[in-house]
């Protein structure tokens, strides 16, 4: 189902009420497009460093900004920047972080 002309196809989950809570505190943001900062906190394997090359795939507007270790090296985080054109795009960003592998958190 489309959300409207300007947005490509919207995942149900997209729509899903767990998401509600984000897309009323992002639709209290003014200014369209948005630059969204974005961190992903995963195990530190290579199954999730090769996930998010391609999630990173997904939405080419993505720019990866930082990333860093836990202090005991099992955690990876990674801090992208997102320039967002409505908050249905940013709510993809989510769905898709996490169905990346070894995904734990997203601040």
């Amino acid at each position: 189902m489309g959300y409207n002309e300007s947005v490509v196809e919207v995942s149900s989950k997209v729509r899903h009420l767990r998401y509600e809570p984000l897309r009323r505190q992002l639709s209290e943001v003014s200014d369209w497009p948005h630059r969204y900062r974005h961190k992903i906190i995963g195990l530190n394997k290579e199954d999730f460093k090769t996930s998010v090359e391609d999630f990173k795939r997904q939405f080419p507007s993505l720019k990866q900004k930082g990333s860093s270790l836990s202090r005991n090296g099992t955690y990876l985080s990674m801090t992208f920047e997102f320039e967002a054109e409505n908050v249905d795009e940013i709510i993809s960003l989510w769905v898709a972080s996490e169905e990346i592998s070894d995904f734990v958190r997203i601040l």
